[in-house]
């Protein structure tokens, strides 16, 4: 099951979880194209430093889950990452906002959209795959 939903014309899909998930999946190919597509100001290798490397190993072992989906009439297998991983590298692009050097400053501001989209999205994202917000609370609690 998915939802999909565009950001700056790009397509990012949100995908319900395996059977324990409390809360929704990103396609990892999704997330970095979308927060790749703020950072145009940004050199493109260090562009993929700072996006690829990152949620790359953010998919750890409970992460590697994959969605089947239909691109271009064929059948295509996509890695996911957790939404709760997702929302803690949105965290580590918004303390950059505090860092003295104005590079890591402009990166967090151009990130600022992003999070603001995906704050939104991932809450309409959670109604159309049928997760709840006590949900997702309990799932953040289990973090800490």
């Amino acid at each position: 099951m998915l939802y999909t939903a565009s950001f700056n014309d790009i397509p990012v899909r949100f995908a319900k979880g395996p059977e324990q998930a409390v809360a929704p999946f990103l396609v990892v190919d999704d997330l970095v194209a979308a927060i790749g597509s703020c950072l145009k100001r940004v050199p493109e290798a260090r562009r993929r430093r700072m996006i690829e490397g990152p949620v790359t190993k953010l998919v750890d072992g409970r992460d590697k889950d994959r969605v089947a989906l239909q691109e271009d009439g064929h059948a295509t297998i996509k890695a996911t990452v957790s939404c709760y991983q997702v929302v803690a590298m949105m965290q580590a692009f918004a303390i950059l906002e505090r860092n003295l050097q104005p590079q890591f400053q402009m990166i967090a501001r151009d990130v600022d959209v992003f999070r603001a989209w995906f704050a939104h999205e991932l809450g309409q994202a959670q109604n159309a795959l049928g997760y709840t917000f006590e949900g997702f609370w309990e799932g953040c609690a289990a973090l800490v």
